[in-house]
């Protein structure tokens, strides 16, 4: 968890943070040494938990000076304007191994941005749950308003 200094309202501006947040994470839970060195576009949407960003970002790994550049994804939550956690952060291999268009597995959060995601669908947060919850609650209700 961090906070971000509150007066930095564009969400763009803020990649590189978000990116260093993840990082941090996935370095500390593998005892690894990977720093920034490109972040990507985000994509968001709301959860329950707060706002949810999706991010790619590409790192190398400091103690192997030869290595490839990697790439990640991460999902975060902004819990307030200047509360982040990184919920889950993905080691992707390597960024040369990518393909140019993403394939964001039916996320709706990024369904226009160009956002690799992980295989595994369960391992992000897709944006439909709430929106088909929410969704079915006002057939509820129109379905009553009709039969009034």
């Amino acid at each position: 968890v961090l906070s971000l200094d509150s007066e930095d309202e564009d969400i763009e501006a803020r990649s590189d943070k978000y990116a260093i947040i993840a990082l941090s994470k996935h370095n500390k839970k593998y005892s690894s040494n990977f720093e920034l060195v490109e972040s990507g576009p985000l994509g968001s949407g709301c959860c329950s938990k707060g706002r949810v960003l999706h991010l790619n970002f590409k790192a190398k790994n400091k103690d192997e000076p030869g290595a490839a550049v990697q790439s990640f994804f991460s999902e975060l939550i902004v819990t307030n304007r200047t509360v982040v956690y990184p919920d889950r952060v993905v080691l992707m291999g390597p960024a040369d191994l990518l393909p140019e268009k993403a394939d964001t597995k039916g996320c709706f959060y990024c369904c226009s941005r160009n956002i690799h995601h992980p295989d595994h669908r369960l391992s992000f947060r897709r944006g439909g749950e709430d929106h088909w919850t929410n969704l079915c609650s006002q057939i509820e209700k129109l379905n009553t308003y009709i039969k009034g």
